[in-house]
C-alpha cells in the first residue's frame, strides 16, 4: 500500500518545474559551453585547466538566486497565505520548494559532470584528468548545496527580497571585512603588532570566497577543502530548516523576522560602522592632523552613534525610535570601553616577552634608512656571532644571545612611554621568537 506521508508534495514540485524550467535549460547550456565543449577542443596538457573552481562565479550566483526564487512566497502576505492553505504541512511546503530548486540546479550540473568525465576518459585516456574532473565535480556539487542552503537560511530571516539579496552578499563579504578590521585595529592599538592576529585568522578560516578564489589553474582541490564545504553545507541546511520551522508567518514582511536576530543585527551593523568610520577618518583626516590615535577614537565614536541609529531603524522598520538615546549611549560607551581596554593592553599583548628557557630561537630583522648605520649594525652582529640567516635577518639559538635579544625587546617597549614614539626613526626591526611548544611570537618596532 502506498504511503500518503511524504517529505514533499509531488504536485508542488511539478508546478515549480513548469514555472522555472527555463532556469534548468539556461544553466545547462551555460555548463555545456563552459566545460564539455571546451574539453573537446583542447589538448591533454591544458584539459585540467578548464575545471577551475576559482573561476566559476556562477557556482555562487545561481544557487543563491534559486534560494531567492523558491522562497520568495514568504515575502508577501498573499504568497504565504496561498502556500499554507495548500493540503500540505508546513514542512512539506519547505521541502517541496527545496527539492524543486535542487532538481533544477543539480540535474544540469550532474549531466555535464558525467559528460565531461566521459570525454576525459575516452578522448584523453588519462587517469589524472579523470581524477581532476571528479574532484572538481564533487566540489561544485558541495559548493552549490552550501550556497543554496545559505541563501534559503537568509531568506528565513528577512521578509524583503531586496534585503534577502543584500544579506546574502553581506554574508560572504563579512569574514573578509572582519579579518582585515582585526589586523587594522591591532596595528593602531597594539604597540609592536606584526600582523596576522588570531581573530583575523579565525575569520580567514570562515572566508569561503577566499578559499575558493585561490583554486586557480593547477591548484589542487584537497580533501580538507571538500570536508570544509561539506560540513558548512550540512550546518547551513539544518539552520535553514530550523529558522523556517520557528518562523512566525505573521512577521513575514519584517525586514528582520526574529527578535533575537534584530539585536544581533544592531550589534553587528554598529560594529561594521565603527570599523568603517575609523578607517575613513584615520585614512583621510588623520593624515592631515598627524594625530592618528585621537582621530581613531573620534571615528569609533561617530561610527557607534550613527551605526546604532541606522541599524535600529532598519531592524524595527521605522524612523521613529522611542527612547533611542539609551541604546545610542550604550553603544558609544561599549565601543570606547572596548577600544580603550585594548589600547591599554589589558591582555598583555604588548608586554609579553617569552622567558629564555621557553625559546628555541630568536630572529632579529634590522633595517635602517641610514646606510652607514645599517653597515655598522651588520659589522657589530657579525663580530659577536656569525648568525646571519638572510640579508638583514639574524638568528640566535644560544641562551646568552636570546637574553640579549629580549633585553633589546624590553628597551623597545619602554621607549613607547618616552614621548618619542611619534618621531620618525631611521631604525626599524622585527623580533621573532620560536617557542618550544611550537608557538611563534612576533613583534615589529
Amino acid at each position: 500500500m502506498r504511503s500518503k506521508i511524504s517529505f514533499c508534495k509531488k504536485t508542488l514540485v511539478q508546478n515549480n518545474i513548469k514555472m522555472y524550467g527555463v532556469i534548468f535549460f539556461i544553466w545547462g547550456i551555460y555548463l555545456f559551453l563552459r566545460y564539455p565543449l571546451q574539453l573537446m577542443q583542447v589538448n591533454g596538457i591544458n584539459a585540467d585547466r578548464i575545471f577551475s573552481l576559482g573561476e566559476e562565479y556562477f557556482a555562487f550566483i545561481v544557487p543563491a538566486a534559486m534560494g531567492v526564487v523558491f522562497y520568495h512566497f514568504l515575502k508577501t502576505d498573499n504568497g504565504t497565505a496561498f502556500y499554507l492553505s495548500l493540503p500540505a504541512t508546513k514542512a512539506q511546503v519547505y521541502f517541496s520548494q527545496f527539492f524543486s530548486g535542487l532538481l533544477l540546479y543539480l540535474t544540469p550540473l550532474l549531466f555535464n559532470i558525467l559528460l565531461s568525465l566521459a570525454i576525459g576518459a575516452f578522448r584523453f585516456r588519462d587517469d589524472k584528468i579523470v581524477a581532476w574532473i571528479v574532484n572538481w565535480g564533487i566540489a561544485m556539487i558541495l559548493l552549490s548545496l552550501l550556497n543554496y542552503c545559505v541563501s534559503i537560511g537568509i531568506g528565513m530571516i528577512t521578509g524583503s527580497i531586496i534585503w534577502h539579496i543584500l544579506f546574502v552578499i553581506t554574508f560572504y563579504i563579512l569574514p573578509l571585512y572582519f579579518s582585515g578590521a582585526a589586523d587594522y585595529f591591532s596595528e593602531r592599538l597594539l604597540y609592536g603588532f606584526a600582523g596576522s592576529s588570531r581573530v583575523a585568522r579565525f575569520f580567514q578560516e570562515l572566508n569561503i570566497l577566499g578559499k575558493v578564489s585561490v583554486l586557480y589553474g593547477y591548484r589542487e582541490i584537497t580533501p580538507d577543502f571538500l570536508a570544509f564545504i561539506g560540513i558548512y553545507a550540512a550546518v547551513s541546511f539544518v539552520l535553514a530548516f530550523l529558522l523556517y520551522r520557528y518562523k512566525k508567518m505573521e512577521n513575514n514582511r519584517d525586514w528582520i523576522g526574529f527578535g533575537f536576530l534584530k539585536i544581533i543585527f544592531i550589534f553587528g551593523f554598529t560594529l561594521c560602522a565603527v570599523i568603517l568610520m575609523t578607517v575613513v577618518l584615520t585614512g583621510i583626516v588623520g593624515v592631515r592632523l598627524h594625530d592618528d590615535v585621537f582621530t581613531f577614537y573620534i571615528g569609533a565614536a561617530l561610527g557607534a552613534v550613527l551605526g546604532y541609529i541606522v541599524a535600529a531603524m532598519i531592524a524595527w522598520k521605522t524612523i521613529y525610535l522611542k527612547k533611542a538615546w539609551w541604546g545610542t549611549f550604550l553603544a558609544l560607551a561599549l565601543t570606547l570601553a572596548v577600544i580603550g581596554l585594548i589600547d591599554a593592553d589589558l591582555f598583555g599583548y604588548e608586554r609579553r616577552i617569552p622567558a629564555p628557557e621557553e625559546v628555541v630561537s630568536a630572529e632579529v630583522t634590522v633595517r635602517s634608512l641610514d646606510a652607514g648605520m645599517e653597515n655598522n649594525l651588520f659589522r657589530l652582529i657579525q663580530m659577536r656571532n656569525d648568525s646571519q640567516k638572510y640579508r638583514y635577518t639574524y638568528e640566535f639559538t644560544e641562551t646568552d644571545n636570546i637574553i640579549l635579544v629580549e633585553k633589546i625587546h624590553r628597551l623597545a617597549i619602554e621607549r613607547r612611554g618616552s614621548g618619542n614614539e611619534d618621531s620618525e626613526s631611521d631604525l626599524s626591526f622585527r623580533i621573532r621568537y620560536v617557542l618550544k611548544n611550537g608557538e611563534i611570537v612576533k613583534r615589529d618596532y
